[in-house]
Formats: structure tokens, C-alpha cells, sequence
């Protein structure tokens, strides 16, 4: 995957909604979402850092909950 050429959410959204004036922003983004999340399975292949604390935030508070 690493490999795939891959383009940025905006422009993707930019170049398809102009291309498509008939469609509106929101379909087009819902369309994109959806294939992209078909096309990767659902998983993400990066997450912000904020996202990895956290998840160690909610682990270490059910640790504690469970003690």
C-alpha cells in the first residue's frame, strides 16, 4: 500500500464537485468516503498522535476501574 499513488481528500473533493456540478459537495464526499473506506477496508493507515494518548488515556482509566 505504501507504494499506491494517492491524492489529497481536498482535491479529490475540488476536482470531482466541478467536474460534476450537478452533485452536491456533501454527495461527493459521501461518495469518496464511502469507496475509500471500501477500497482500505475500513482501517485506518495513519492516526494523529492525539489519537494514540487517548486511547492509552481510556486503557489506563479502565485498568484503574477494574482494580
Amino acid at each position: 500500500m505504501a507504494d499506491t499513488p494517492a491524492v489529497a481528500y481536498e482535491a479529490v473533493v475540488a476536482k470531482l464537485s466541478a467536474e460534476h456540478p450537478e452533485l452536491s459537495v456533501v454527495e461527493v464526499e459521501a461518495m469518496v468516503q464511502s469507496e475509500n473506506e471500501a477500497h482500505l477496508g475500513g482501517a485506518p493507515l495513519v492516526v494523529p498522535e492525539e489519537v494514540v494518548s487517548n486511547v492509552e488515556e481510556l486503557i489506563e482509566e479502565r485498568d484503574q476501574a477494574d482494580t
